[in-house]
Order: structure tokens, then sequence, then C-alpha cells
């Protein structure tokens, strides 16, 4: 008897479906499971104070999440679990952490308020793997978002052998690694040499009063006039440039004799505060010298009894005398020089020629 075409069709569609349905069972059984992962976290980054091997420091950490994590939900911070990796200090306080962002940081458990955004931190300081946790207070809840916070205090002390050590940063949501870079020294020895100067020029070293007067003030001058200057203000008979790098600043000095002639001398004088024409008294002998380095507060100290600004002008024959002064470094300063002569009708008549010498000595 033969068998009806119609049922041989019907068998071998039964076949087929048996082998599909078994090629089906072998590829469930031999394809690999993939759990569920978690997010990434964004911006992972760790801003170390020090990357030189063995050295102490601190560590900046930033990163945003993705999910919201509940009480008792954790921030897990693990350091590489190489051997020869990351010491983390036994203990750890919320005093250790700073610059906190994006979470409240609470000393322990107890210290919670339900409510709020609060962690706590703990440490495991076991090797390998070493690691902080901080774990959400029960019945708060941190918000996703970004987060910051820094470790302080030396807390963390680098691997003390050279290379590229990752950290592993985790949340009950999300997760993230990032990469140190530990190099053998981290600081770069950078030397200069500063030279050690003084700044210290006269610009005109002949000056003259020309002819001196019994009834008026007189004023040196660059180029000596025939007769007595009287102009007021008076123009400086030459400058200074003075200045220094040292670190004790700068002293200028003074020596000489008072203006004297074959046959006399100008008696020196003191005069203060006196800055209206005429300066000094005219009609009695007076030599006197005074100082302005053009700003409204004098550059340099021991000036008062030579300020010409506050109408002050001295001068000491025969004796080296400080007439200017810095105590620490100083940028090269102009300052005018005035001299000033008076003499009475009796003043014997001669020549009169002095020489002034000024030294400027810093002190390195």
């Amino acid at each position: 008897m033969k068998t009806p075409l119609v049922l041989l069709t019907k068998r071998g569609q039964a076949r087929k479906a048996v082998a599909l349905l078994s090629i089906l069972g072998l590829l469930t059984v031999f394809m690999p499971y993939q759990p569920a992962r978690a997010a990434a976290l964004t911006g992972l980054k760790d801003t170390a104070s020090r990357l030189e091997q063995g050295i102490q420091g601190t560590h900046a950490f930033a990163f945003t999440t993705t999910g919201a994590l509940t009480a008792l939900q954790t921030i897990n911070i693990l350091f590489d679990s190489a051997a020869d990796a990351f010491t983390l200090e036994a203990t750890i306080a919320n005093t250790d952490f700073s610059a906190v962002s994006g979470m409240t940081m609470v000393a322990n458990l107890a210290g919670c308020a339900a409510g709020t955004d609060e962690v706590y931190p703990s440490v495991d300081s076991t090797a390998p793997g070493e690691s902080y946790t901080l774990t959400v207070c029960t019945g708060d809840t941190v918000a996703a978002g970004a987060k910051a916070f820094t470790i302080d205090n030396n807390e963390i002390t680098n691997p003390a052998s050279a290379g590229v050590y990752k950290v592993d940063v985790t949340t009950t949501a999300d997760s993230g690694s990032l990469a140190l870079a530990i190099i053998v020294d981290d600081t770069v020895s950078v030397t200069a040499t500063v030279d050690p100067s003084v700044t210290f020029s006269i610009s005109d070293v002949a000056i003259g009063f020309g002819v001196l007067s019994a009834t008026l003030d007189c004023w040196a001058l660059a180029t000596p006039p025939a007769a007595c200057d009287t102009a007021f203000p008076p123009t400086a008979a030459h400058t200074f440039s003075l200045g220094t790098n040292a670190a004790a600043g700068v002293a200028l000095t003074y020596s000489g004799a008072t203006l004297t002639a074959t046959g006399g001398t100008i008696t020196v004088a003191t005069i203060a505060g006196d800055t209206t024409d005429p300066v000094g008294t005219t009609g009695s002998e007076q030599f006197a010298i005074g100082f302005d380095d053009n700003s409204a507060t004098f550059t340099f100290a021991d000036t008062s009894a030579y300020d010409q600004n506050a109408g002050n002008y001295k001068f000491v024959a025969g004796a080296t005398t400080a007439i200017l002064s810095s105590a620490a470094p100083v940028a090269a300063t102009t300052i005018d020089a005035h001299y000033l002569a008076n003499i009475s009708a009796a003043t014997e008549a001669g020549a009169y020629t002095t020489a002034i010498t000024y030294i400027a000595t810093g002190t390195f």
C-alpha cells in the first residue's frame, strides 16, 4: 500500500520543526549570559596633588552620576588592587574630606539627619585593593548629577613604583574607571641667577652759583649763571639716579667741605620748613643742600633734614653724612639735588669752591 503524498509532506515538516527547536536549544545553552550593566559615570577624574612614587598627597575626585542613591546605597572608590599600589590611612573622618559638592559629608551614621543628601565615609585599608566607601544615610537620598570631593590630610600614599594605576569608582547605579600615572619624580627643579646691581649716576659734576648776593637767596645750576639765580621753586642743579636689587637696600652719603675761598668760608646751615621765597635768611651766611625724589612720598628714609619738598636743607662739613637710604630693593629713582647759598655783606670776597663726594652703597 502506498503512503499518501500529503502524509509524507506533514512528516517532513514535523522533522524540520524538531530540528529547528534543537538548534535553538543549543544556542540557548552555549550563548554567554549578558548581565545588565551599570550606567557609565561621566566626567570622571582624580586630580592628585602629587604623582611622585611613594609620596603622600591629596586627591580631588569629580564625576557625574546618572542615577540617584537611596538609603544605605554607596559610592566606592577602589584603588588599584596591584600588590604595589596606593596605601590608605587606616582611619578616615568627614573632616578628611573637603570641597564636597552634590552631597553632604557627616561624621558617622549617628550624625545623619533623615531627608537630606548626607553620606558618611569609611575606609578599607587592607591591601591589596584599598578603598573608600561613602554610604547614604538612613532615610536620605542623594540625587543624580555632579559630585566632587577632595580627600585631604595626606591620607593617601602613592605606590612605591612608577607605573599606570587604575582607580574604580562605583555607585549602586553607575560605574567608571580612571588611570593615574605615577612617576619617579614629579617635580622639576628650576634654577636661575640674578646678579647683584646698584644703579648710581650723577647727571652733572660741574655746577655753580655765579655771583652770590647779600640780599637774595641763590641756587646753583648745572650751567653756572653769571649772577645769583633766585627762581622759586628752584631748578635742580643736577640729578642722581639711585636704585638697587640688594635685599637690605641702598644708602647714599656725602662728604666735603663748605664753600671755601682763600680768604674765608661760608657757614653751613640747617634750614627747616622754609617753603616760601626767599629760602633761609638772606643777609647771613648759609650753605645747605636739599633733595627731591619727585614723588608725593619720598622713596628713601633718613631724608627729613634734606627734604626739599618740606622746605628742609642742611649741610654737614667735614664728615661722611647719610642723606638717603632704603631698607629694601628699590627701582632706579631720579633724585633732584638743590644747593642753596646766602651770604652777608661782610662775607669775604674771593672765588669760593668745594668738592662734595657722593657714595652709594648697596647692602646685599
